[in-house]
């Protein structure tokens, strides 16, 4: 059975300005498939893939694989040229060292060789492997360490993992020579510096270029490497603050150099906006080929402070200009506006026509870490929301800053004019104890409908339906209601014209929405008068009324409220507001008294549970007679100030008379009915 889950913009009004709102990219998923051929489903772990494709859309794939669960990892291949629908088995081992623990294998590939690099821990420091496959990954040489190279990198802690090698290949920007570029973190100097070598003979030698940071008192770990077509090197890297090697409040360096590795900025740029003492690292780099904006995502923890909650965060830089533009953060999930969890190792990867994926594990509604994913469109400088890859399970912990996570491997192309990605990573869902590697094939399209909320019309002003003062009760009151005008737009009404119009008419619509405050979060949200579909131009007047449970501490509660619908095609289309209520608390006047349920059926309805009094003003005296006079409850005054009053009606079926008397002499009156 295919899964097809669907990823779409939503409108984010809280935190958001009106020239950074989402994209509406939609991306549509494929079956997972299996990467990995160790027998069975559970104990043995699999980590650290990294995926990359040729030009003839073959995919390749490495990854750290115990499968004999000896904590002692081997580096294992495979690839797949059927656009990952099957991966080659039996897997290849390249590293054939089962004794040894080797780690964080990166590949890349040119037209005719496959080029491999790992971490490998030998006589108590780490040292850089390198093997290559001249014949599209059949055979493989026995792996060695990089000739020419001396890498001296013993730190490993819960913030230094060793040297993380890159390696990134330069076959097109001249016809003569292949240039291979190797990036780490070394500790030769005594501190940890990003060092940079080359080849041009295919991997035979190395030149090493030495240290490319200019941060030489403090750490530097994290190392990332991308080439682009005119053969300009760019990387980027958790550049330190403080010069101990357990700092963990660098900021996001970058530098590059346009005469492969010979020369360098002189002073690294820095990426993060925010330059306060808190958590960041692990940064990814990717290229835009049409514009050559250079593209850069990490991990940053300056909303939660610390070292806590890390968000993604996003920046781009032009490869001739000296600053970044301001950054984005990129994991809006539903109405997170001031939500704060977990978001670890970033992954980026851009087609050749402006459309990038960004991946990445998180926690945002529970204690289990999953894929997260979202598009960008460089055009317009804007993301998607962020909706999770559904099912995965990536772990269960964040501490020690994430380093149970390695980025999702990306890897994005057009195929047939449309935005294709892979993505390949490691996952619990079947082998609870291991983990084992899966790909996925996704695509990246447009909506083809287009549902806007007029945001200046009826309730609706500034993006914002304003609900004011309401009390508690288990029915919306008549002045918690609010009216917007919903539409599929045409050229004619498009409210929102940065995006659409539609060309496609909506159907089977559905909405949902949260509402945060001091007492909690209240769902009881209702959109009344939605239709079954609606067609291009139509325009419609739609009801939505907010339920403020008993008991909710009284204050401001915001949220917003989402229109969701599938357009012709089946693809996901959505429309946000933002929507406010202050409360529970007393009305100045019985005007919206409610008193439900009527008839009260408390032996065949579950939900019938007591007669609620609702709309109540301060001090507000509630009394029930039968119709013999008698009084059977009360005189009850709302104390608890939350215009709400419940009466349990244990008394025989019939028909009672309720009063209703304010402070100020306005009296209401009517009849209620008991059915037992």
């Amino acid at each position: 059975m295919k899964k097809y889950f669907f990823l779409i913009a939503v409108f984010i009004f809280f935190a958001r300005a009106q020239d950074s709102l989402p994209w509406k990219g939609t991306i549509v998923f494929d079956d997972w498939v299996r990467v990995d051929d160790a027998s069975g489903t559970s104990g043995h772990p699999a980590y650290y893939p990294q995926t990359i494709m040729d030009d003839n859309l073959i995919l390749y794939s490495v990854w750290a694989d115990d499968r004999d669960n000896d904590d002692n990892y081997e580096i294992c291949f495979a690839l797949t040229a059927d656009t990952a629908q099957t991966w080659t088995t039996p897997n290849i081992d390249l590293s054939q060292s089962p004794l040894i623990n080797d780690l964080y294998p990166w590949l890349c590939v040119d037209s005719t060789n496959l080029y491999v690099v790992w971490q490998s821990w030998r006589n108590g420091t780490w040292k850089i492997f390198f093997t290559k496959s001249s014949d599209g990954g059949t055979t493989w040489p026995a792996a060695d360490t990089v000739p020419g190279i001396l890498v001296t990198n013993d730190f490993t802690s819960n913030i230094n993992v060793g040297p993380q090698p890159k390696i990134t290949v330069d076959n097109k920007s001249n016809p003569d020579t292949t240039f291979l570029y190797l990036l780490w973190a070394d500790n030769a100097t005594g501190l940890i510096q990003i060092q940079l070598a080359r080849s041009i003979d295919l991997g035979q030698s190395f030149v090493d270029f030495g240290i490319v940071d200019n941060n030489l008192t403090n750490v530097n770990r994290n190392p990332y490497i991308v080439v682009d077509d005119s053969g300009w090197v760019h990387y980027a890297w958790a550049w330190g603050t403080g010069g101990t090697n357990q700092d963990p409040h660098p900021w996001i360096g970058y530098n590059r150099s346009k005469d492969r590795g010979n020369t360098f900025l002189p002073t690294d740029l820095i990426a993060n906006d925010d330059s306060g003492g808190v958590y960041r690292g692990n940064p990814s780099l990717t290229y835009n080929a049409s514009n050559g904006n250079v593209l850069i995502s990490w991990e940053d923890s300056r909303r939660a402070g610390g070292n806590a909650n890390p968000d993604i965060w996003f920046s781009r830089i032009h490869r001739d200009s000296l600053s970044f533009a301001p950054n984005q953060k990129v994991n809006w999930w539903g109405p997170d506006t001031s939500v704060r969890y977990d978001n670890f190792r970033p992954a980026i990867m851009m087609d050749p026509e402006g459309i990038m994926v960004a991946a990445w594990h998180d926690n945002p509604d529970t204690n289990i870490y999953g894929i997260h994913i979202a598009a960008y469109s460089d055009t317009i400088g804007r993301f998607s929301s962020s909706q999770s890859l559904i099912s995965t399970f990536t772990g269960t912990s964040g501490a020690s800053f994430g380093n149970d996570f390695y980025p999702p491997s990306l890897f994005v192309t057009l195929i047939d004019t449309i935005t294709n990605f892979f993505l390949v990573w490691q996952d619990y869902y079947e082998d609870s104890l291991g983990g084992n590697i899966y790909s996925v094939r996704g695509w990246v399209v447009e909506s083809m409908a287009d549902l806007d909320v007029d945001n200046d019309s009826l309730d609706v002003v500034n993006d914002t339906m304003n609900l004011r003062v309401q009390p508690a009760g288990p029915a919306y009151s008549p002045y918690a209601k609010g009216r917007f005008i919903l539409t599929n737009t045409d050229d004619l009404y498009n409210p929102d014209p940065e995006d659409g119009p539609s060309s496609s008419r909506v159907d089977s619509f559905s909405y949902s929405g949260v509402l945060r405050g001091p007492g909690g979060n209240i769902d009881s949200i209702f959109v009344l008068g939605l239709p079954d579909s609606m067609s291009i131009g139509q325009i419609l007047v739609c009801t939505l009324a907010v339920v403020i449970p008993v008991n909710m501490t009284e204050g401001i509660y915001a949220g917003l409220v989402t229109i969701e619908g599938r357009d012709s095609l089946g693809g996901l289309v959505q429309e946000s507001f933002a929507v406010t209520v202050q409360g529970p608390r007393p009305r100045g006047s019985l005007d919206s008294l409610r008193v439900v349920p009527i008839p009260f059926k408390p032996h065949s309805d579950p939900a019938h549970d007591a007669i609620h009094f609702q709309g109540l003003t301060a001090n507000t005296t509630v009394r029930v007679y039968d119709l013999s006079g008698t009084l059977v409850f009360g005189p009850e005054t709302d104390n608890d100030g939350d215009g709400h009053l419940a009466w349990n009606a244990e008394v025989a079926s019939g028909i009672y008379i309720y009063l209703v008397t304010t402070t100020d002499g306005e009296v209401k009156k009517g009849k209620l009915s008991v059915i037992r």
